[in-house]
Order: structure tokens, then sequence, then C-alpha cells
């Protein structure tokens, strides 16, 4: 057994290392009777073995050279030749073995060529190590990069990341668009929360933003919308004249809707359609005089012209006539201006004037000649009022407009034309052939010299023409023969003309001649109210 004193002035030099440095001595000073001293990795590396190094754990700077005392039981050592390296005294480690002790320190047996003894050398681990059965292992850190098991947002940002906030860009699991609209969005209105926002109108949400107003026009007539703000929708308010009795109208109010007031002579009341005329008990006898628009008894013609020779424009007073809407008039005096008038009434409701009184619609008797077409009056019986019946084709008389084309039944059929005027539009234009015969298509007195044409929209109607004008003119040839007029092609409403020697002209009257000698308009034109139109 080696010396234990030189053992214990070893383990009174200590060097203390902490991760890399020395540190004093700290713990126990033996283990199971082991010496412990001081390591230290700080200079590993630098090609020198000094203090605290040791070549267990620092083989670079302290290569081991075997040797029968240097405490390893090398290949060629038996226990028989080198004793003191192959067999371990009771106090000393077995060289290279680790272990952690109680403080967590690693323990390192390395042997001490100073003493000669096997001894433990302590290290202390590194920063976020810590000593595992002997080994210095790694243990999760706040910043190693790794977000451990121990590990959150709150409490390790460096390794598992900012927590989620509102406001970081993402809508994480535990928000929501109620308590982070910045990463969530602004929730989409809820119908029926009483808050009228977003895209919700009174259209698609009349429970938060009211009942639409109404809307002048949409054809229904509803809310606060009436006659007066609204006739699109509700109608025309009545009105005096509309044709109906309804509302506050009456009889006195408004006759034209409801009808005049009955006449009620002897109620003491001058009330309507009462005058003195006609109803002396209310309203009095009319007063007497020359000049009162009535011809009285003591009156003549010579004594009172004013009353007793009539103007043609007054009435005589005390008659009624008939209008034509089934009202009546009543002739009497206006003294005001004194001239007798006629005063505009209506028949009470149900009634009609005829003959110049009120009576029943059903006792009135049509009269043919008063200009209302009424009753069983129709066009057969009364053309007077009901105006001439329209012909009808196949009654054997051929009359109004009817023709051979468009009632053979009454006019017989037409006969073949005797004359034709045919149109090609050409790229040069309007192109007219007229075929003969004229004869019954002029009457000009003397013998044509040439065909010329009148246009609406080019050269005009007037004779001779002009240096430069656009209608177009063929010389005579005779009655029988053709002739070629070349028109613009825009050319519209053209007509014909012969021109004499005297400078006498005759127009052709297409749309006569069209029906009394048939002359037929065909190809590109058409004959439209006695002219000649190219086709559109």
């Amino acid at each position: 057994m080696r010396s234990f004193l030189s053992m214990l002035m070893v383990s009174f030099v200590l060097i203390v290392l902490s991760g890399c440095a020395m540190q004093e001595p700290a713990g126990p000073v033996t283990i199971d009777g082991v010496p412990i001293v001081n390591g230290s990795t700080e200079g590993c590396g630098d090609g020198e073995c000094t203090l605290g190094e040791y070549h267990e754990f620092c083989p670079e700077d302290c290569p081991l050279t075997p040797w029968c005392g240097d405490g390893a039981c090398d290949e060629s050592e038996s226990p028989a030749d080198c004793p003191a390296d192959c067999r371990l005294e009771e106090d000393e480690c077995e060289r290279g073995t680790r272990m952690c002790d109680a403080d967590g320190f690693q323990l390192i047996c390395v042997h001490d060529y100073d003493t000669g003894a096997n001894v433990y050398a302590r290290l202390t681990c590194a920063e976020h190590e810590v000593c595992d059965a002997g080994e210095c292992v790694p243990v999760p850190w706040c910043g190693d990069g790794v977000c451990s098991e121990d590990e959150d947002c709150d409490t390790c940002a460096a390794d598992c990341g900012v927590c989620p906030f509102c406001g970081d860009g993402t809508c994480d699991e535990h928000e929501s668009c109620d308590d982070c609209a910045a990463d969530c969005g602004v929730c989409p209105p809820v119908c029926g929360d009483d808050v009228c926002e977003g895209d919700e109108d009174c259209d698609t949400c009349a429970a938060d933003c009211g009942v639409c107003p109404p809307v002048c026009g949409d054809d229904v007539c509803e809310g606060d919308e009436d006659c007066d703000t609204c006739a699109a929708d509700c109608g025309v308010c009545p009105f005096c004249g509309d044709g109906t009795c309804n509302g506050d109208e009456g009889c006195d109010a408004c006759p034209e809707d409801c009808g005049g007031c009955p006449v009620d002579c002897g109620d003491d009341v001058c009330g309507y359609g009462e005058f003195c005329e006609n109803c002396p008990a209310d309203c009095g006898v009319c007063l007497a005089f020359c000049g009162d628009g009535a011809c009285d008894e003591d009156e003549t013609t010579a004594s009172c012209p004013a009353d007793c020779s009539l103007s043609d424009d007054e009435c005589e007073r005390g008659t009624q006539r008939c209008e034509a809407d089934g009202s009546y008039s009543f002739c009497t005096h206006d003294y005001e201006v004194g001239v007798n008038i006629w005063e505009h009434l209506y028949c009470p409701a149900d009634l009609i004037c005829d003959a110049g009184e009120c009576v029943p619609e059903g006792e009135v008797e049509p009269v043919c000649g008063d200009d209302v077409c009424e009753g069983d009056e129709d066009c057969d019986i009364c053309a007077a009022d009901c105006g001439v019946c329209p012909p009808v084709c196949g009654d054997d008389v051929c009359e109004g407009d009817e023709t051979c084309d468009t009632c053979a039944a009454d006019c017989d059929v037409c006969p073949d034309p005797v004359s034709t005027i045919v149109c090609t539009l050409t790229d040069d234009g309007l192109e007219m052939q007229i075929f003969g015969p004229f004869l019954l298509m002029s009457t000009l007195p003397g013998v044509p010299v040439g065909v010329y044409a009148g246009c609406d929209n080019r050269g005009g109607w007037s004779f001779p023409y002009g240096d430069e004008d656009s209608r177009p003119w063929a010389e005579w040839e005779g009655w029988d023969a053709s002739y070629t007029l070349v028109f613009p092609a825009v050319a519209e409403g053209i007509g014909l003309v012969l021109l004499d020697a005297t400078g006498h002209e005759a127009w052709f009257d297409t749309e006569t001649s069209a029906t009394a000698s048939h002359m037929a308009v065909t190809g590109d034109c058409e004959l439209r109210g006695g002219k000649i139109y190219p086709l559109e």
C-alpha cells in the first residue's frame, strides 16, 4: 500500500475546475477511501501535461508510456511480473472508471504519477450539462434551439417561438372575430342582433335596419303612400269630374259625377236648377221690364226690340236643350250682363236628358240626326249619327277603297299591266327601265321631246334641268318605246314627266296610272304615295 501521507498531501493541493476553469476543492475528499483531486480540462490540447490534467481525459497532452508501476496493467504485464500495476490495493479505484458524486460532479479514476496511486479526478460538467452515470450529458435549456417538453412559448420563446397574440396576423384556434378582429377579421353581421351593420339593409334584414320605406313607382301602395303623395302606386285621388261620385262629393258640390240635385220647386228654396223662369214659387217672379230678356204681353218688337227680337247668339228664355254628354242647359236671363245665357246643368243620377227633359235612360228613344250614335242605331240605319258603313268585300258593290287588287269579288279581276317600270340597283346606281305605252299616263298637249324625272333628294322638281343636275333624262323615242334612266343609289321620291318642244310638262300620275292603266312598278323599287322609292 502506497503511502497514505503522500496522498493526503496531494489532496490538499486541489485545483478547482468549473467548466474549463480551475476551482477550489469542493465536496468530499475521498470516496470509499479513494482520494479525490480536482482535474482540469482548461489546457487540454496545448501540448503540455500540466497540473490537473491526466491521460484518462487529456491524452493529447499526457500520453501514456506503459511501464511497470504506471498503475495500468498493460498487455505485457501480469500480477506475477508487475504486481504494482496488475493488482489494486483496497483503497484504489480502477483506472478509467467514471461516476458521479452526490453534488453532481463527474469523477474519473486517474493515475497520479506524483503519488503513484489511482485517485478520482473531480470535473465540473459544462454549462447546460449534468453528470449522469459517470458521463456529462446535455440537458434541455432555454436557448438550445429545441422546444423541450417542459418548455413552451410562455417560458422559452427563444426555443418555442413567441406565443400567439391578437395582432400577429394569424387567426389561431383560441382567437375568433369576436375577440380578435385584427387577425380573424370583422365578424359578419348577424340579422336579428339589433345592429344594422355591414351589408345589412332594410331589404336583407328588416329586424335590424327597419322596414324599407315605400318606393313610389313599385306598383304597391303601402306605408304612408296615398293618392296625394304617390299616384303611380295608389292611383289618382278622386276629384270632381273623374266620373265617379265618391268622398264628400254630392249633387250640389259635384253634379258632374253625382248628377244634379232634383229640382224641388215649392220648398221655398231657390235651389239647383231652379230659376224665376221655371220656379217662381221658390225664386220669385221674374222682373218684367224692357230689357229683361222676356217679351212680355205688353211688349212688342216695335216697343221693346231688346226683348222681343233675339240676336243670333241668344237663346229663348225659359227653354231647355240636351247636351251630347246627357246633361242639359236652361236658358235664363243674366241680369248682370243683360243677355240670355245657357246655364249648364246635370240631370239627377240615373237620369238622362231627352228632348230637353231629364228622363230615365231606358225611356230615351234614339233620334237619328242628333249626332249621337246610341241605342239600336248603327251605320246601316243611321249613317248621320254612326257614320258610313265600311265597304264589305263580297257584297257585289265596288265602293270606298275597294279595287280589283283588294276585292276582285266586287271590282272584278285586274287586267294585265299595259306599262311597266323595272328597277335594278347596280354599282352605277339605281337603273330604271320604263316600258310603254305611255298614252294613258300623260295629258301633254304637244309631242314629247324627252322623258325627265323629279326627285325629292336629288335635283328637286324644277325644270329645265340645271347644268350640274343629277337627274337623268332620255330623248323621246315614241309612245311604245322603252327608256332607261340611271339615278344615284340614294335617290328617293322619284317622279316621271314628259316635256314637249314648247316647254309644257305633264307629270305621270303614277298612283292613278297604277290603278287605271295598271302600270306595274317591279324589281328593286316600290310605289308609295305616287312616287317611286328604292326598296330598303
